[in-house]
């Protein structure tokens, strides 16, 4: 029971950061395919190749060679921007857990809500948005 609701926590977080990251890895509005038909197979792409490049960031060349039907329509460029993106995101970790728990401690007194803050906090994965983010809290 344990091991599912963390599965499912991850899961979800995986989705909250492709839905978060998406924009940065539809094409341009040029293009001859309309990004509307694209978004839902770029978000199942970079839901797919999260996990395997948690596991491994070293991976890329092989999930570009042999799991193209994991990555398929990124290209090989943009799973290496995708690896880059949760490297930043990982480095970023304690600052976040910190900026979580202010929020969390914030709620609990004054009792408002800050989901769109919280989402924001748990998918950013540049330091001075989350020092904007925690600067209020700040002593």
């Amino acid at each position: 029971m344990r091991y599912s609701t963390i599965l499912l926590n991850v899961m979800t977080n995986w989705r909250n950061l492709s839905n978060a990251w998406l924009k940065d890895f539809l094409p341009s509005p040029s293009a001859t395919t309309t990004t509307k038909d694209l978004r839902p197979s770029i978000t199942n792409a970079i839901e797919k190749t999260l996990p395997l490049l948690r596991e491994d960031p070293t991976s890329v060349p092989f999930l570009c060679r042999y799991r193209a039907e994991v990555i398929e329509p990124l290209t090989t460029k943009q799973v290496h921007q995708l690896r880059d993106y949760i490297q930043k995101y990982d480095s970023l970790s304690s600052l976040r857990t910190k900026i979580l728990s202010h929020l969390q401690n914030n709620n609990s007194t004054d009792g408002g809500d800050s989901s769109a803050t919280k989402l924001r906090v748990e998918t950013s994965i540049s330091k001075s948005e989350l020092e904007d983010i925690y600067a209020p809290f700040k002593p």
